[in-house]
């Protein structure tokens, strides 16, 4: 099998990614391909030395950074794979549990009608100085097409927990210049089998981290073109999936829309230059100068009815989710393999 790493500027992260890697106890043999995309950071010379001593690890370091090209990183990396399962992590978040490969690759292996598992995971979020875990402890079980479509990646569904079979991740989407990848990755797997989700936490998300791609400063342009291309890939999607779920992707494109307009008006834009009519502003007035209440008093009663379903059992489900107060210290469960010892 193959690890994919896609890393750039995590010097400060990379080794911990790569310790968790290559401290997995399994009985097959594995290689771990790290695409570093011209860091600025040292982090290249990081991936050169794990290579030098572990020669599992292939390199695959830019000279010139290629962010936004196509192929992408992770199309170039897979094709480079000679795995027939492929799992993927990025430099910045880590693995905690060294069985984890094991687990997903016996699952896989015994059940030819899956294409992927992914699995819980602890959300390191240092923008509250709180560990929580992604979803509650509970059942293994199987997540839908449509639920994906609704949940996306991100803390739901974090990228280092994903291992799947390389002949299920679909590229398609690149080409409607979908700016995210992780939720159509998702979207593809669940259209070339079933979708495995394990309620063990096994690695750890770092939200918040420094060069964290959610939290780097934007303008006008660049959400319209994000919220654009996001829209392209969904339509993509449906047609992919011979409209198993339009419902779900009609609403996710609405979902995402109403967040561009947001953003909008966050980063300074007037309403008509957000894409919202002038009579926003009188719709809006019972709820006050809350520009997230000026964005809702526009969004159809459709798209509300789901959002407060989505958030109502987003509430439920984050009952006895919280694991730790980084302010009282780091909790055990999220401490790195490399960092481990003899433990």
């Amino acid at each position: 099998m193959s690890v994919i790493v896609i890393t750039y500027n995590h010097s400060a992260y990379i080794r911990d990614a790569l310790d968790g890697i290559l401290g997995q106890h399994v009985d097959f043999p594995f290689e771990v391909i790290v695409h570093d995309d011209a860091s600025t950071d040292g982090t290249a010379d990081v991936v050169r030395q794990y290579a030098v001593s572990h020669p599992a690890v292939i390199p695959y370091l830019e000279e010139v950074n290629k962010f936004g090209e196509i192929p992408s990183a992770l199309q170039r990396c897979v094709s480079l794979a000679r795995g027939k399962y492929i799992a993927f992590t990025e430099g910045d978040d880590y693995w905690v549990d060294p069985s984890k490969l094991q687990v997903q690759y016996d699952y896989l292996e015994k059940n030819p009608d899956h294409s992927a598992c992914v699995h819980n995971a602890y959300i390191l979020d240092l923008t509250n100085d709180l560990v929580y875990l992604s979803e509650p402890w509970g059942k293994d079980r199987d997540k839908t097409y449509g639920e994906l479509v609704e949940e996306g990646g991100g803390q739901l569904n974090p990228t280092a927990s994903f291992f799947f079979r390389k002949e299920a991740l679909d590229f398609g989407y690149m080409g409607c210049g979908a700016p995210v990848g992780d939720h159509f990755w998702l979207m593809s797997f669940a259209r070339h089998g079933k979708v495995r989700f394990m309620t063990k936490p096994m690695s750890v998300y770092r939200y918040g981290s420094a060069g964290c791609w959610t939290f780097q400063p934007r303008g006008k342009e660049w959400y319209i073109s994000y919220f654009e291309g996001y829209r392209r890939g969904l339509l993509y999607e449906d047609e992919a999936s011979s409209h198993l779920a339009s419902e779900h992707i009609g609403r996710a494109i609405e979902l995402r829309e109403s967040q561009m307009k947001k953003r909008l008006l966050s980063c300074g834009c007037s309403f008509s230059e957000a894409g919202l009519p002038d009579e926003v502003m009188k719709r809006s007035e019972a709820f006050g100068c809350c520009v997230k209440a000026k964005v809702k008093s526009l969004l159809p009663n459709s798209v509300l009815r789901g959002r407060a379903r989505v958030k109502k059992r987003f509430a439920a489900r984050r009952q006895g989710l919280l694991v730790g107060d980084l302010r009282k210290g780091a909790p055990s469960e999220i401490k790195p393999l490399g960092m481990r010892g003899g433990e």
